[in-house]
């Protein structure tokens, strides 16, 4: 879980957990800005939690798999999300462009998304999480815009290069260690065989 009560930028990272409590905690007061943006959060309780955070950009994230997705603090601006949670927004009023969709087979990055070309240029980062540009036409329908989570569609057939990025076990200490980028959908996969496995929601 990722905790900040500083200024503080989040951008193309995934947080994958088994956990009741959120995946990314803004502590944040009014003249610290928090800006998470292109993020995937994935099998926590909440998936954002901004509720104390004075000044907060939540965009172009995928929250999925969460009992909450997004916990405002009323000044908090939330839009161009993917969320699929039992409950979107609490606290605050979302702004525009937020999905409330289930992605296909709870995979943001599948094939016919509704994250993909859905997300906002404003301040969205130049390349993904695999550092592939950003925007990609990944429906193919001939313009590219960003899409919501760390990684960018590419077009329909086509594939991202593998780039090396660092992992963080912490089986291992929290040591980083390099790996490919393939390794991230790998990880992804195994998380969600083994939540599935266990038969229960992500609050438990």
């Amino acid at each position: 879980m990722v905790r900040s009560a500083v200024a503080t930028t989040f951008v193309n990272n995934a947080v994958l957990g088994f956990s009741n409590g959120p995946g990314i905690t803004l502590l944040g007061q009014a003249d610290e800005p928090q800006t998470v943006i292109n993020n995937l959060v994935e099998y926590v309780g909440i998936g954002i939690d901004a509720s104390t955070a004075g000044d907060a950009l939540v965009r172009n994230n995928a929250i999925v798999d969460t009992s909450v997705g997004v916990v405002m603090h009323p000044s908090t601006e939330a839009d161009h999300n993917l969320v699929a949670a039992p409950v979107e927004f609490v606290g605050g009023t979302p702004g525009a462009g937020n999905i409330i969709d289930l992605p296909p087979f709870f995979d943001p990055f599948a094939a016919g998304s509704p994250g993909i070309d859905r997300g906002s240029p404003d301040g969205a980062p130049s390349v993904d999480f695999q550092g592939a540009p950003r925007p990609l036409d990944g429906d193919d329908d001939g313009v590219a815009v960003v899409d919501m989570g760390p990684l960018e569609s590419p077009p329909l057939g086509g594939f991202h290069a593998v780039q090396p990025f660092r992992l963080f076990d912490s089986r291992e200490g929290k040591v980083p260690r390099l790996g490919p980028s393939s390794a991230f959908f790998a990880a992804q996969q195994q998380a969600r065989v083994r939540f599935r496995r266990r038969g229960c929601e992500p609050s438990c």
